[in-house]
């Protein structure tokens, strides 16, 4: 039986609206006697809180005598083998799961699943899931803590809530430190919507999330202001002395981070037994704890992870601090410690340590509702709703997973240095996993993709679409393949013109007619949807179905945050170049004019669309689709100016015919070319597969350019709806690896699923890469009818001559205008 992977699923209701059931003990329990000593790796202020609690049951417990040793966590697990080996050591231990594996495999610590009864026990089974194997209990949960955003309060007012608009503030010139150690940065695979384990602790990495991940952390980190490394003393010191505004860290630095920021001297705490020679009755857990300044809360920001595309939530590895108790301790001194810890994690108890605030919440699953929780609190509550906690069972695979110095841990480092492509690193992980940890990869279902296989009626679903013949005869043959596979299930593929699919898709939509799916540019998407000819799907598309695309992508066929299609390929502009011609790639704007010259040009076709990429890397420019008004167009004059320079410069060929340029440079007339993957069929004719190459577009003084993002994307017709369930497996089959395989040999396929190989394929590569860096824009009616001033706006400047400060002005005055008139 392989073993699973449990997924935190934490109910907490606002302010903690649970109960206890464990109930604090009776005065006539308070005969109990005895002595125990107890080892922990709490240190400062979470150590007095430990003392405060351990106070508490002595004092109901009079003639029990508790002493409490802290331990450094780097050397407790072997000391107290090598104390239980001579009969000695601790009665009871508090320490993190992955000890607790250690020393239970190893047989130093009891199985208490006999002492505890689970059916009415208080613990969440998230935690017990990380001490328990089958039917055995090796520990009693106490606190649970993960990751979380740390901010100050002095730098910024408030955290960022998506890692989008982490970007935007970073580029803004906030700064933001984040440890990319394996296990410290593995939170952002679920915000990529990915897994490390499926449900059934199947190995997962071959899906993208991984990949996305990466993507953005290398993306990020070409940022000044994101500062990516794995010295996490570095990275924490940076927090602490302001340097930095954010800080992603262990929430249990909490307590250290308050004392460093408040201005306090460290708390001291005694790390491990001072002398090997003394006993632990002799030396005391003597905290020197002070309390952090009033004002701390007014620096010291804690919030929950950024977000990641499509509200994917972060997946920080849950961490679980149990009690343990040794196997060579008396029954009387087993007996204590198991009261000691049936104490510490009873409701009130439980309830108290929540309300401390230091970094750590309550194991326990019913807790006292108070609405005086402490910020830390509230959002350590909320970020473990989506950790993921590591079992007892998967704890050897996860280990070797993320060992340091590992081959995974290599691949993974060498592929965020860039030295290894995301997909390599992907391919030889998944064959590393499957070849050395035996995690054998899962077969596929194929009730995601055949809805009627099992004896349901034949199904015939029908589909539109414009593709060039090449891409017309793929689409047809995955069509077949499919209807092999599903038995029961036909498809009618009709090809149209691409100049009058969408008018005859509306006028027979309209009249309740039409195919079933349309295959059809993200440009339609939202248009449709405000017609109300296309179905919204987000309700049938699964998270898993968009999990390996580049995530923009399905943001581009949204409307109104709803999901109409799913991307199956990108067509994004991008900077083509003559490999003849061109020794050395320009990155900036600036580089590029410096190559180009009467002999070297520089085709750059122009109008909104074409000429989109490069507000971005002047300022910016949004527009609201909704509304229809412009919310930012900073980046319009500088960028038009620059524009209405560099077009007098001798080999800078401004043109508003983008074929005319396309041609020139199929002649090998100019070096350089703006332009998307349509036009790859006839530059491959004329130049040759090897003979020119595709860049990503040059950068401005604000960042990299960045074009529209179009989509092409299956949408399912309103009134196919209830075949939505079918429609979206045939859409599930088409984006699988094996079918994208067969539409990357058409060579113009630039698909939109990140684990598509595309290693051999620079061309298609080199676009799929500059769509990660695009712009998603909602290209609704209103868009669309602001695209057209645009236009005017391009040839005022360009053609006309118009002053550029009063085009922008111009332009803007008659987006006003229009959005006025306009529903």
């Amino acid at each position: 039986m392989k073993p699973k992977l449990t997924k935190i699923v934490l109910i907490f209701l606002t302010g903690w609206v649970l109960t206890g059931c464990t109930t604090p003990p009776s005065p006539q329990e308070s005969t109990i006697k005895g002595r125990i000593l107890f080892w922990h790796t709490w240190q400062g202020t979470e150590a007095q809180v430990l003392n405060d609690l351990i106070a508490d049951f002595t004092t109901l417990h009079p003639g029990v005598d508790v002493i409490t040793v802290p331990v450094s966590a780097g050397t407790i697990v072997n000391r107290f083998q090598d104390r239980s080996v001579s009969g000695l050591g601790p009665d009871i231990m508090l320490l993190d799961s992955r000890s607790i594996f250690e020393l239970a495999e190893a047989g130093f610590i009891n199985d208490i699943s006999k002492q505890v009864d689970l059916e009415k026990q208080p613990y969440l089974s998230a935690a017990l899931t990380a001490v328990q194997n089958n039917d055995q209990l090796f520990g009693i949960p106490f606190a649970l803590h993960s990751q979380v955003l740390f901010y100050n309060k002095t730098l910024v007012q408030t955290p960022p809530t998506s890692l989008a608009e982490l970007q935007t503030r970073v580029a803004a010139g906030e700064k933001m430190a984040l440890d990319a150690n394996l296990v410290d940065a593995i939170w952002g695979l679920g915000a990529f919507g990915g897994n490390i384990f499926d449900s059934e602790g199947q190995f997962s990495l071959s899906q993208g999330g991984l990949i996305n991940w990466l993507d953005f952390l290398q993306q990020a980190q070409a940022l000044p202001g994101f500062i990516l490394g794995t010295d996490t003393q570095h990275l924490r010191e940076l927090f602490v002395t302001g340097q930095v505004a954010y800080y992603v860290g262990a929430s249990s630095d909490l307590p250290a981070l308050q004392a460093a920021m408040s201005g306090l001297p460290p708390v001291a705490v005694p790390a491990q037994v001072a002398d090997e020679t003394q006993t632990e009755a002799e030396v005391p857990d003597t905290n020197i704890t002070a309390a952090p300044a009033a004002d701390i809360a007014d620096i010291l920001g804690v919030a929950t992870l950024p977000v990641g595309p499509n509200e994917w939530q972060p997946s920080p590895v849950l961490r679980t601090d149990a009690f343990v108790f040794s196997r060579v301790s008396s029954p009387q001194e087993q007996e204590l410690a198991l009261a000691l810890a049936e104490f510490l994690t009873n409701a009130q108890q439980q309830t108290r340590l929540a309300l401390e605030g230091i970094g750590r919440i309550p194991a326990g699953a019913e807790i006292r509702r108070n609405r005086n929780l402490p910020e830390s609190t509230v959002a350590l509550v909320k970020q473990i709703r989506t950790a993921v906690a590591i079992p007892y069972a998967i704890r050897p695979i996860w280990d070797a997973f993320v060992q340091e110095g590992g081959e995974f841990n290599s691949g993974y480092t060498r592929a965020l240095q860039g030295i290894l492509s995301t997909s390599q690193f992907i391919d030889e992980s998944a064959a590393l996993v499957e070849s050395q940890l035996g995690v054998e990869t899962p077969e596929k279902d194929l009730s995601l993709y055949c809805p009627t296989s099992g004896g349901n009626e034949p199904i015939t679903l029908s589909l539109w679409h414009a593709l060039p013949e090449a891409e017309a005869e793929v689409m047809a043959q995955i069509a077949q393949n499919y209807e092999t596979l599903c038995e029961g299930m036909s498809l009618e593929i009709t090809a149209l013109a691409a100049d009058s699919i969408m008018e005859r898709y509306i006028a027979e939509a309209e009249a309740g007619n039409g195919p079933d799916m349309l295959l059809a540019s993200s440009r339609w998407t939202s248009r449709l949807a405000e017609m109300g000819l296309v179905a919204d799907l987000s309700d049938t598309v699964r998270p898993e179905d968009l999990e390996s695309l580049i995530p923009e992508t399905a943001v581009a066929m949204r409307y109104q945050n709803r999901l109409y299609g799913v991307p199956q390929s990108v067509s994004v502009l991008a900077l083509l170049y003559n490999k003849e011609m061109v020794d050395s790639l320009p990155i900036s704007l600036e580089e590029l004019l410096v190559q180009v010259t009467p002999e070297h040009r520089w085709a750059l076709p122009m109008r909104f669309f074409y000429g989109y990429w490069g507000l971005n890397p002047f300022g910016g420019f949004l527009f609201n689709s909704e509304t229809g008004l412009i919310e930012e167009q900073a980046g319009l004059v500088p960028w038009l100016t620059w524009l209405e320079v560099a077009q007098s410069r001798p080999g800078v060929d401004l043109t508003f015919d983008p074929a005319a340029a396309t041609n020139a440079f199929a002649r090998g007339e100019v070096a350089y070319l703006v332009q998307g993957p349509w036009v790859l069929p006839q530059l491959r004719e004329a130049l040759g597969e090897d003979g020119f190459g595709v860049a990503p577009l040059p950068s401005g003084p604000n960042g990299p350019g960045s074009p529209i993002l179009q989509v092409e994307g299956v949408m399912l017709n309103v009134n196919s709806s209830e075949l939505s369930e079918e429609a979206v497996a045939f859409i599930r089959y088409l984006s699988l690896p094996e079918s994208q395989a067969i539409w990357l040999d058409t060579g113009t396929h630039v698909s939109a699923s990140v684990v598509a190989n595309m290693e051999d394929l620079p061309l298609l590569r080199g676009f799929q890469e500059e769509a990660k860096l695009a712009s998603v824009v909602d290209e609704n009616s209103k868009f669309a009818a602001m695209e057209a001033l645009g236009d005017t706006l391009y040839a005022d400047v360009l053609l006309n001559g118009v002053d550029v400060e009063t085009a922008v002005i111009e332009f803007e005055t008659a987006v006003q205008a229009l959005s006025k008139t306009q529903p």
